[in-house]
C-alpha cells in the first residue's frame, strides 16, 4: 500500500503479492477487491462516487474527499450538497 507498482504487483497496490485485486480482475466477494466493489459480473469495478462503499480517498460512504456530495454533518447550502440530500437549518447535511 505504498502507492507504487512494485514487488511483483500486477497494478499499483494490487495482485500479484497483494491480497486485493486490481480493478477488472475476477472477484467473489467486495473483500476480493482494492476498491471494494465486486460487480455483477464478477469482476472488480473501480472506486465512484454512487457506488455504496467509502473508497477512493471519500472521507464517508460516497461523500466528500473526491465526490461532489458532501456528508453527513459537513457545512451544506443547499440540500443537492449533500449525499442525503438534506441541508439543515444550521446549514449541516443531515442523516435522512
Amino acid at each position: 500500500n505504498d502507492g507504487v507498482r512494485n514487488g511483483g504487483e500486477i497494478g499499483i497496490d494490487c495482485d500479484g503479492p497483494c491480497v486485493k485485486r486490481c480493478n477488472g480482475r475476477a472477484c467473489s466477494s467486495p473483500d476480493h477487491c482494492w476498491s471494494g466493489v465486486c460487480g455483477t459480473n464478477r469482476t472488480c469495478l473501480a472506486a465512484t462516487c454512487n457506488d455504496g462503499v467509502r473508497n477512493g480517498g471519500e472521507i464517508g460512504i460516497d461523500c466528500d474527499g473526491p465526490c461532489v456530495k458532501r456528508c453527513n454533518g459537513r457545512a451544506c447550502s443547499s440540500a443537492d450538497h449533500c449525499g442525503s440530500g438534506a441541508c439543515g437549518i444550521n446549514q449541516t447535511c443531515l442523516c435522512t
